[in-house]
């Protein structure tokens, strides 16, 4: 229990900013999409911490330190890629864990066409009232940059229906 307080305070104290980055990219046609999540590593701690409760001894030098499940698991539940009206899972590529951010690289694989494709970002949000979380999607026809918040966290990146 005293971890997770002593996290929390040193996260206050390290950066007073409250950003994350992320992009979707699409890959050559029938490689899917990347989805690259960039965070600030005890920010990422906090909240793993806040949703889950993992065991404390994965916590140190106010980072996480867990198995690659629990990013895996956060990134889908809190950064939703929607997919013709369907959310996608992502696969784990690839955590990279820097001095002051985590990195995540996953992959989603549309099981059909695409013809619509929304982003809903809420990483964060639940934990900083001024999270901003800067967006950008990247296709052949596309680069797109969105800014996302505790008040507006989705939007419509393509849609070949023409429904919006």
């Amino acid at each position: 229990m005293i971890k997770p307080i002593i996290i929390l305070v040193a996260a206050i104290f390290i950066h007073p900013v409250h950003i994350s980055m992320s992009s979707v990219t699409r890959m050559a046609e029938d490689d899917g999409y990347e989805v690259v999540v960039r965070l600030y590593s005890d920010d990422l701690a906090l909240d793993l911490w806040r949703l889950y409760q993992p065991d404390e001894n994965f916590f140190a030098d106010h980072r996480f330190h867990g198995p690659d499940l629990w990013y895996e698991r956060y990134v889908n539940d809190n950064f939703k890629l929607i997919i013709n009206g369907d959310t996608a899972i992502g696969k784990l590529r690839e955590v990279e864990i820097l001095e002051l951010e985590t990195v995540i690289r996953m992959m989603v694989d549309p099981d059909a066409e695409v013809t619509s494709l929304a982003v809903d970002n809420r990483i964060m949000t639940g934990l900083y009232p001024d999270q901003v979380n800067l967006f950008i999607f990247k296709d052949a026809e596309n680069e797109k940059a969105f800014r996302f918040t505790p008040d507006n966290f989705s939007e419509m990146l393509l849609d070949l229906k023409g429904e919006s």
